[in-house]
C-alpha cells in the first residue's frame, strides 16, 4: 500500500466501520435485520384454503313436524361470497322414507343464515366458492326402552 506521510491508505469502508463504536455497528445490523423481516412479511402469501364454517347453528325442529312425528333431512346447496356470506341457496328436504318434506325448509334456511363462514382463499385473496353443501338432520329424541322388571 502506498504511504502518505504517517497515514496508511485504507479503503473508505474500513474507515467507516473503524470510526463507528462497536455498539453502533451492532445496532445497525439489528436494524437491517428487522427491515429484512418486515420486507419478508409483506411478501408472505397465506396458503390456499377452502371455505369452512366459523359458527354453526343447529336448526330448530319445526313444531308441526314434531307433532306428527316426522323426521327428515335437508340438504342445502349454496355459494359463498369472498366475504363468507351464503348466497344462491337451494334446499331439498325429505323425510326418512325419502318423500318430500317441505316443512323442514324454513328451519334449515333460518339456521344456515346464522352460519358464519371463512371464505375460500386462493393466492392470498378471498374468492367465491361454489357448490357448498350443508346437511341438517331432524331427529326426534325418543326415550330409551326401560329394562323389563322381574315378573
Amino acid at each position: 500500500m502506498p504511504r502518505h506521510g504517517s497515514l496508511i491508505a485504507l479503503p473508505l469502508a474500513a474507515l467507516v466501520v473503524w470510526a463507528l463504536p462497536p455498539t453502533a455497528v451492532a445496532q445497525e445490523a439489528k436494524r437491517d435485520a428487522a427491515q429484512a423481516e418486515v420486507s419478508a412479511a409483506k411478501r408472505y402469501v397465506p396458503p390456499d384454503q377452502d371455505a369452512f364454517p366459523l359458527v354453526r347453528e343447529e336448526a330448530a325442529y319445526p313444531a308441526f313436524m314434531a307433532l306428527f312425528g316426522i323426521e327428515g333431512d335437508c340438504q342445502t346447496t349454496f355459494e359463498l361470497t369472498p366475504e363468507g356470506t351464503a348466497t344462491d341457496i337451494t334446499i331439498t328436504c325429505v323425510d326418512t322414507a325419502g318423500n318430500p318434506a317441505p316443512g323442514f325448509e324454513g328451519a334449515a334456511l333460518e339456521a344456515l343464515r346464522k352460519f358464519k363462514f371463512s371464505p375460500k382463499i386462493v393466492n392470498g385473496e378471498p374468492v367465491r366458492r361454489e357448490n357448498v353443501i350443508q346437511t341438517f338432520m331432524f331427529r326426534l329424541h325418543r326415550p330409551l326402552a326401560s329394562p323389563r322388571q322381574g315378573r
